[in-house]
């Protein structure tokens, strides 16, 4: 394949204790339903990174789940249209559409101890080499590093602040902010009496990146996703990021991409402040 095309993928995320919202990536499943390829690459079932992360958990637990899934997913790609005709071709819209449904359906949210993310699209001419690159970016790398577990943590103490001010109650947990033409998850949201529409939502943005383009991509990410919330007029009526910014020895490139994001926010009139400062968020999660 030369053309890129679009595909889907998702991250697998070993999550045993959905309370805390603690989770370990540990696989990437990937569809590019215009030619129906369908795979995945997962972690090991001995994985050290666990047992790092969640001693206290029985040896059997995220072998037997990893092993459950992995039998799913190995019957999806079994049967995937790529995987029949031994190449990939392009598919008629119809079945491109079907399997795109079989993706989505795969990902859809799941109370179970082994889920996805959020689905994600790429560009991609060689789905094969995307999934593999993408397994090293989530899964290869180290938890602590990644994105989306510093804005778990992030995010944990925000919830430990609100609880300990009696805040948090007025609040519920990554809950789906929008509606049917465009939803986005907020980690905080709180709805109106009716429990229909989200009138105020907080967010964690982890900035704190070694590559300023990574640093432009994530809050460009979040930028456009509240620019759509609003043309949808679905927006909270009071919006709240909390930013965790560079360390202080960043170089200058860092800094300079850093600025022109925070300065980006502001000329939106997205309301941003940096982590660690309490009191604008207390003030924030008390509005009437």
């Amino acid at each position: 394949m030369s053309k890129p095309l679009a595909c889907h993928y998702a991250i697998i995320r070993f999550c045993p204790y959905p309370e805390t919202d603690e989770f370990i990536n540990v696989g990437v499943v990937l569809s590019c339903p215009e030619t129906g390829f369908l795979d995945f690459k997962r972690a090991r079932r001995q994985f050290a990174r666990v047992n790092h992360f969640f001693p206290e958990l029985g040896p059997h637990v995220y072998s037997e789940a990893l092993g459950s899934l992995h039998v799913t997913l190995e019957e999806l790609k079994k049967n995937a249209p790529a995987a029949k005709d031994g190449c990939a071709q392009m598919l008629m819209p119809d079945m491109a559409m079907q399997q795109r449904d079989v993706f989505f359906t795969l990902v859809r949210p799941r109370e179970t101890i082994l889920h996805f993310s959020e689905p994600r699209a790429i560009m991609s001419a060689e789905p094969p080499a995307t999934l593999n690159a993408l397994y090293e970016a989530y899964v290869g790398r180290s938890f602590a590093q990644t994105v989306e577990y510093q804005e778990v943590q992030m995010c944990n103490r925000l919830e430990t602040l609100l609880r300990d001010n009696q805040l948090m109650d007025a609040f519920q947990r990554n809950k789906a902010v929008g509606d049917e033409r465009y939803r986005v998850y907020f980690p905080f949201v709180r709805f109106d009496k009716d429990g229909q529409r989200a009138v105020r939502a907080m967010k964690a943005l982890y900035l704190n990146k070694a590559k300023s383009t990574e640093i432009f991509t994530h809050a460009d990410h979040w930028h456009n996703h509240v620019r759509r919330l609003r043309d949808f007029g679905t927006i909270p009526n009071d919006l709240l990021f909390v930013v965790r910014g560079l360390d202080r020895n960043a170089g200058a490139a860092l800094q300079d991409a850093y600025e022109s994001v925070m300065e980006d926010y502001q000329r939106a009139g997205i309301p941003i402040v940096e982590e660690g400062r309490n009191r604008p968020v207390l003030e924030f999660a008390r509005l009437g």
